[in-house]
C-alpha cells in the first residue's frame, strides 16, 4: 500500500513539473470560439474563447468571483 501511494505522488509531482515553462507555452488556434457557460453544483463558469486560443473564464462559487486568463 506505502508504495502505491509513493508511486502516485512521485507520478503526481511529475505531472505537476512538465509546464514548469508557463510562458513557453502557446495557443493552438480552436474552431469552437465564443462565449460558453456552465454550471456544476453551486459554481457557475463562463468562458469566453478567442479563435486564437486565448480568453478569458469567470467563475463564481457562492459569492466569490474569480477571472483568469485562458
Amino acid at each position: 500500500m506505502k508504495k502505491i501511494v509513493l508511486l502516485s505522488l512521485v507520478f503526481g509531482m511529475a505531472g505537476c513539473a512538465t509546464t514548469a515553462n508557463f510562458f513557453d507555452i502557446h495557443p493552438t488556434p480552436v474552431s469552437n470560439s465564443g462565449y460558453w457557460t456552465g454550471q456544476f453544483d453551486r459554481l457557475v463558469g463562463t468562458l469566453i474563447l478567442e479563435s486564437d486560443g486565448t480568453g478569458v473564464i469567470c467563475q463564481d462559487h457562492l459569492g466569490t468571483a474569480r477571472v483568469m486568463s485562458v
